[in-house]
């Protein structure tokens, strides 16, 4: 504390003082409310957005999420990798080079259950163009459920690990379709990825360097049916008797190419808390092999997500779900109503989206349509009003904006209510970098567009003397920008019109 009291003062910051109440001891920063005022409206006349946050020194980062698997439902817990991967993919690029993976599972004895449900069902291409997933889904649940297809099943998977199957091609083929119809869905909500990996890029044929790496440090040993990596005492399978290769050896693998392949510095994985034990197991063999950092990014579990059609979830019902809520919600609202399908549609993904980075992302919760995309309160609904009004205002006001800042004029006690929000968004841009947590943000902006909805009805534009109105009008420009990037940052696309 006495560091603090003792330190090097500047124009904005007068003096430090301490002050005592009951017994707690507190640190008071005595500020010039002009040259805070001065710095903060400058960064609307210097520069636009989140690139005010961007660093000069950046590392290196590989983020992977999403990562569905081929032929099964595109469950919650692939949706909550999507969203929070790509805020953490976001704020890490404001400090680093970026690269985002999608590391899709197109490899298993699943692919042979899928196969035989495809000869039983003989689906046309056209089908598999239209939702591969889903009839991809439709062929391995008749095959799974048939009880009598899993010696079948491996024996397909195994004839594909040694590259001797004559499906190999016929499943690139439909595996490509995959990839382009997740891209469009992807796209959808605004997402993209770098690059698309997969499993079965890492079939043992492909690894055999990696394998003998492994063997000649030490990592591998042999058991009577397979081989195994040894760790805390423990044989973990590396392979199944049958010499085809387990998730944990591919995923090592995998990682392996991706240091080599991009020189990164540091690999991040956003993947549900359940895989903490396979993450300690990949960290474990990763640190006898190579100098590197891996991240795990755990988030918690939702549960009670369905829609009409029932509980296999494609990320595509989840689109239209939320789309025909939201149209629902904007019918009966004022506020939110539109013509547009389109504005429909980015306001119904911006609900889903900013329901789940809300939550703190370790915890569990449990899913509600209609608390997700409801019209009032503090929702996705209320970022986009927010930034409307904005964008109107200076669409609407008949003011200019000036290209000087005289915060003299600024003397409303909501003035400051706002100021002391923007002083914030750095601080808390930080603190989500560190901790690598959307619900700092997400709560930002609420508590923004809260205290912009304030100042608009305490602090009229037009009708004012020339300067104070230049000056609210620069004021509330920049409470617009800080709320845009704070929107572009988790991932939203902010409207201008509704």
């Amino acid at each position: 504390m006495n560091n603090i009291l003792s330190m090097e003062c500047d124009s904005t910051i007068k003096h430090v003082s301490k002050n005592s109440i009951e017994g707690e001891e507190s640190i008071i920063f005595h500020v010039d409310k002009n040259e805070l005022y001065t710095s903060v409206l400058k960064t609307s006349l210097i520069s636009y957005g989140s690139e005010i946050l961007r660093y000069s020194s950046k590392k290196k980062v590989v983020v992977d999420f999403s990562s569905p698997n081929i032929a099964k439902p595109f469950h919650m817990g692939h949706l909550r990798s999507t969203i929070v991967g790509n805020f953490v993919a976001n704020i890490v690029s404001l400090s680093n080079n970026v690269k985002r993976l999608n590391y899709l599972g197109d490899w298993g004895t699943q692919i042979g259950y899928v196969k035989i449900g495809l000869d039983s069902l003989n689906v046309p291409d056209v089908l598999l163009l239209k939702n591969p997933m889903k009839e991809l889904y439709k062929a391995y649940s008749l095959a799974y459920n048939k009880g009598d297809s899993l010696g079948k099943a491996k024996e397909i998977f195994a004839e594909l690990e040694k590259n001797s199957s004559s499906w190999t091609e016929e499943w690139k083929k439909i595996r490509l379709m995959t990839v382009e119809h997740l891209k469009e869905l992807y796209s959808s909500f605004g997402i993209s990825f770098d690059e698309y990996l997969y499993e079965s890029d890492y079939r043992a044929q492909n690894i055999s360097h990696v394998i003998d790496h492994m063997k000649n440090v030490g990592l591998i040993c042999s058991t009577e049916n397979f081989l195994a990596m040894e760790m805390d005492g423990l044989k973990i399978p590396l392979f199944k008797s049958d010499g085809t290769t387990l998730y944990l050896m591919r995923d090592i693998a995998s990682a392996l190419d991706r240091l080599n392949k991009y020189d990164c510095d540091t690999l991040m994985y956003v993947v549900d808390k359940s895989q903490s034990e396979h993450l300690s197991r990949l960290k474990f063999a990763l640190s006898k092999l190579v100098e590197t950092n891996v991240v795990y990014i755990p988030f918690g579990r939702v549960n009670g997500m369905s829609t009409r059609k029932g509980t296999s979830i494609f990320l595509v019902d989840i689109l239209n779900e939320a789309v025909k809520i939201m149209a629902k919600q904007q019918d009966n609202s004022p506020n939110t109503r539109s013509s547009d399908p389109e504005v429909t549609r980015i306001l119904g993904i911006t609900c889903l989206l900013v329901y789940v980075l809300k939550h703190r992302r370790d915890r569990n919760f449990q899913f509600n349509w209609q608390n997700a995309l409801q019209a009032t309160g503090d929702t996705g609904s209320k970022l986009q009003y927010t930034h409307c009004r904005l964008c109107s205002l200076e669409e609407t006001c008949g003011v200019n904006l000036p290209t000087y800042v005289n915060a003299t004029v600024l003397t409303e006690p909501t003035v400051f209510e706002l100021m002391y929000e923007l002083t914030r968004f750095q601080d808390v841009i930080n603190c989500c970098q560190n901790e690598l947590e959307s619900f700092y943000l997400v709560n930002y902006a609420f508590k923004l567009s809260n205290t912009v909805s304030r100042c608009l009805k305490n602090l009229p534009v037009k009708g004012q003397p020339s300067d104070i109105a230049q000056q609210r009008l620069l004021l509330f420009h920049t409470a617009k920008k800080f709320l845009h990037s704070s929107m572009k940052i988790l991932g939203l696309q902010p409207l201008n019109k509704m």
